[in-house]
């Protein structure tokens, strides 16, 4: 019953969405009103519920963070710091269509959801008018998470080596395949459409140099919060004084883009859709899986693919990993690798096709295009590399 609950939910904002064609906060929205009549909650419930959405520390340190990492934007967009940074990207790859995909790539590292709009400057510098709006908003939410599937610095790469409990290299080995047909997928979907231009300068070394001073305040960012485990609101807000210093920003410019970087749509997004997932979360659902996967007359492997999905739909891929990577393993009897694999592979793709997802809310924020417009255009990729995951399991349980 709880997994039907569940998978009315899913197509409740669905239809909200593509049906409707409402904004991803009338979704949430409406999808918590769903989640309190579909499960029951009592009013002290939906208080006590509202309560701690509202207070949880990492809900605020999202809303916060994205807040902050958008100022940073600000002051980089007013000293043109993303067109320098991709004319140099330009010249070290030789080809304005590797420079597109490279510049979102580059960002994809940076633990900052908002991060989405500084890959998104890049790539509209890179593209100008060559694409159309959708078209460089999925090239900027594509590749900005070409890493997002396979390396260990990210929480649910990590949440999925620990329970499955497999060594980084064996997990990162064993994804390669798949990340690298993400990076195909995306450039004959997309990237290929772009006019072919290329550049013949040799001094690679002077660019390097050149996009390393352009980028140093998303590096300090990324070195203070990836290897010196510095909290990332105090990683950005080290590097915002920083690049204040260096390059003299005054204090009236500052305080100008401090406003300019308070976005009450996007933040009011961001907060409800965090609220949501604590509503999920308070049905329990972690509690009953056991149970409907016993009781279940679907195929073990079928019900796993398809929860695999719902679950990544509705609360991200790290919710997906943790509820369901030691019951499939349970489960399924078979190698945990594959097992992480599989789960992992099907929520990576199943992530850039998710309203929970909000890297996709921003990038259709900054090029001002319907969210509804980028999930369909990422629906057929995002569905091919599905199958091709579930496929890739199957070859990966004959050989391992």
């Amino acid at each position: 019953m709880s997994l039907l609950l569940l998978l009315i939910i899913f197509l409740i904002i669905v239809f909200t969405i593509f049906i409707f064609k409402k904004s991803l906060a009338v979704a949430m929205i409406v999808g918590i009103i769903a989640t309190i009549i579909l499960y029951r909650f009592n009013f002290n419930k939906i208080i006590d519920t509202s309560l701690l959405a509202l207070s949880n520390p990492s809900s605020l340190q999202v809303v916060a963070i994205t807040y902050i990492v958008t100022v940073l934007q600000r002051l980089l967009e007013g000293q043109d710091v993303f067109k320098k940074a991709q004319n140099h990207i330009f010249n070290i790859f030789s080809s304005n269509r590797k420079a597109t995909m490279i510049a979102p790539i580059l960002m994809g590292p940076l633990p900052a959801i908002s991060a989405i709009y500084m890959a998104a400057a890049m790539v509209e510098d890179s593209v100008k008018d060559k694409l159309n709006n959708v078209d460089k908003t999925y090239i900027t939410a594509y590749y900005r998470h070409c890493f997002e599937g396979i390396l260990p610095v990210y929480g649910s790469v990590i949440i999925a080596i620990t329970l499955a409990k497999i060594s980084a290299t064996s997990f990162v080995i064993t994804m390669l395949p798949l990340s690298i047909l993400f990076c195909i997928v995306g450039y004959f979907y997309v990237i290929k459409k772009l006019p072919l231009e290329k550049t013949n300068k040799v001094d690679k070394l002077n660019d390097i140099v050149h996009l390393i001073k352009n980028l140093y305040p998303i590096i300090i960012i990324i070195f203070l919060a990836l290897f010196l485990h510095i909290n990332i609101i105090l990683s950005s807000i080290i590097s915002i004084l920083l690049y204040c210093i260096i390059e003299r920003i005054t204090i009236k410019n500052l305080l100008a883009k401090i406003k300019d970087g308070f976005e009450f749509k996007i933040l009011i997004t961001t907060f409800l859709l965090l609220i949501f997932k604590d509503f999920i979360n308070a049905t329990n659902i972690n509690e009953v899986l056991p149970q409907l996967i016993n009781n279940s007359f679907i195929p073990p492997i079928i019900f796993f693919i398809i929860l695999t999905i719902i679950l990544t739909f509705l609360l991200g891929n790290s919710a997906s990993h943790a509820l369901l990577i030691p019951l499939a393993i349970i489960q399924l009897k078979e190698n945990p690798i594959a097992i992480a694999i599989l789960i992992n592979g099907i929520s990576f793709f199943t992530m850039q096709i998710a309203p929970s997802h909000l890297c996709l809310y921003l990038a259709s924020e900054y090029f001002d295009i319907k969210l509804i417009q980028l999930l369909k255009k990422s629906a057929i990729p995002a569905l091919f590399l599905i199958v091709c995951a579930i496929l890739y399991y199957f070859l990966l349980i004959r050989i391992i």
